[in-house]
């Protein structure tokens, strides 16, 4: 069902959490449904934890579980969820950095005029990076000075006001007469993994700006290591900027996107200007 209502991408770990999950009961994934233990599933993500997974990861294989009991039990299969009595493993702290203005700066200087408009687009909408690869020239509307985008993980539509440096490198690129182009073609389609993924073009432009990705890993085994510095690291820059500039925390969840789907249509005029004076704090670059 998450096919039907989540990204491929999420639908795909929910489908790996529950084939590791029974992999590892081996002989008793055969059993009965309704003689599923809650200790079943607590030794299952102490193991996880154990070969070196971070807890935020362990947390979702658990909510990934407890999602497919609870649709066991919409349908009368169980009639209790054993996972609904693991608690939560404590947050860690954020992994990811925020870039400096001076390193912003420095991937401009270096990047194709595609990825300049990426990065320029991630630094002032603070939208993800497969969001941004197949934004279309429909989505933005440059007599009201706004991007209208539905988020590819959230499925929630966004609204953001368009900053000056961002209109004017769109506006310079404009020519293409189809509304249903997208406005990076080269990066449009792309996945964000894999050696040919966007993540890893982007790695290569910060290689080219001299910016050092430093990796980190939290454990060992199967823990996997992060970089503090990568595209969405300009979401983090969006969000810090504007928090530095005293943008109350709920004008900068309207702008990352964790807002309601109504929201757009019931925008009135104080609400839109509110936000275009929290973008329009952000630095030129």
């Amino acid at each position: 069902s998450k096919e039907e209502v989540r990204s491929k991408n999420t639908a795909m770990c929910y489908k790996s959490a529950v084939g590791n999950f029974l992999k590892f009961l081996g002989k008793k994934s055969a059993n009965n449904l309704t003689l599923l233990t809650s200790k079943d599933i607590h030794d299952f993500r102490s193991s996880q934890k154990k070969s070196g997974l971070g807890n935020t990861t362990c947390n979702f294989l658990v909510k990934a579980i407890q999602n497919s009991l609870n649709a066991a039990m919409r349908q009368g299969i169980i009639p209790m969820n054993p996972a609904a009595a693991i608690e939560s493993l404590p947050k860690e702290k954020p992994v990811r950095q925020p870039f400096t203005p001076v390193q912003i700066k420095a991937m401009l200087k270096v990047a194709s005029n595609e990825w300049r408009l990426a990065v320029l687009f991630g630094i002032y909408t603070g939208a993800r990076l497969s969001d941004i690869a197949n934004i279309t020239w429909d989505f933005v509307d440059f007599e009201n000075g706004i991007i209208c985008f539905v988020a590819g993980k959230t499925k929630k539509r966004t609204t953001i006001p368009l900053h000056a440096q961002l209109k004017e490198a769109l506006l310079d690129s404009a020519g293409q007469d189809d509304p249903n182009a997208p406005i990076m073609p080269s990066l449009a389609g792309k996945g964000t993994g894999g050696a040919y993924g966007l993540s890893k073009s982007f790695a290569s432009i910060m290689e080219k700006a001299k910016i050092d990705p430093q990796p980190i890993k939290n454990g060992v085994g199967k823990a996997r290591t992060k970089n503090r510095l990568s595209f969405h690291s300009l979401r983090h820059s969006f969000n810090s900027i504007l928090a530095n500039k005293d943008v109350s925390g709920e004008i900068r969840q309207k702008l990352t996107g964790h807002t309601s789907d109504a929201m757009n249509k019931k925008y009135t005029h104080l609400e839109l200007e509110t936000l275009r004076q929290a973008v329009d704090v952000m630095p030129n670059l």
